[in-house]
């Protein structure tokens, strides 16, 4: 009679974070807050490679700066998303990336859909949300860089995230695997 091997391994991660990531997309509490859920069983690949896909996501929460679940009913200023993914070695990739991650530290990185954005203009003294629209469309050729003295990112409005993936260098810096 074969044995049955259960392949499956369990990881925490922290998905998205209340800030500016390295790709300048900005997750604002409110926005952040509205997308916890919308990861809950979506797919887990390798490097965002969809014909790698190696798992799911079973379960997503807010937690504070030391990872304590967040029990409020609004958001507060500062939190990071915890996820739970379920990653399947069946395939030598997928067995591989497990392998990895219960040796040395591993990374996460998210992708979302969103139908609407603004502008967050920023210095070292101030943060200004400025409103897409006709006449502010021309700062998208500054986002990641800078424009009058404000560095330029996006922020995502009515967004859902679609999957996540194992990579090397997550956009977030703060989106490691537990």
């Amino acid at each position: 009679m074969n044995k049955i091997v259960n392949t499956n391994k369990v990881f925490k991660c922290i998905l998205a974070s209340t800030n500016q990531n390295r790709n300048a997309d900005v997750f604002l509490p409110e926005e952040l807050w509205k997308s916890i859920n919308t990861i809950k069983s979506k797919a887990v690949n390798i490097n965002h490679e969809n014909s790698e896909l190696i798992g799911f996501c079973s379960d997503a929460y807010a937690v504070d700066k030391e990872y304590n679940r967040i029990e409020e009913l609004t958001p507060p200023p500062y939190f990071h998303i915890m996820a739970t993914i379920v990653l399947n070695g069946s395939s030598p990739k997928a067995l591989a990336v497990i392998e990895k991650l219960e040796k040395t530290k591993g990374y996460v990185s998210m992708e979302c859909l969103f139908s609407d954005f603004d502008y967050m203009l920023s210095n070292s003294t101030e943060q200004i949300v400025i409103p897409y629209d006709e006449t502010t469309a021309f700062l998208n050729k500054y986002i990641r860089n800078e424009y009058d003295g404000y560095a330029v990112g996006r922020v995502l409005r009515n967004f859902s995230f679609d999957c996540l993936g194992v990579v090397d260098e997550p956009a977030n810096t703060h989106s490691v695997i537990l």
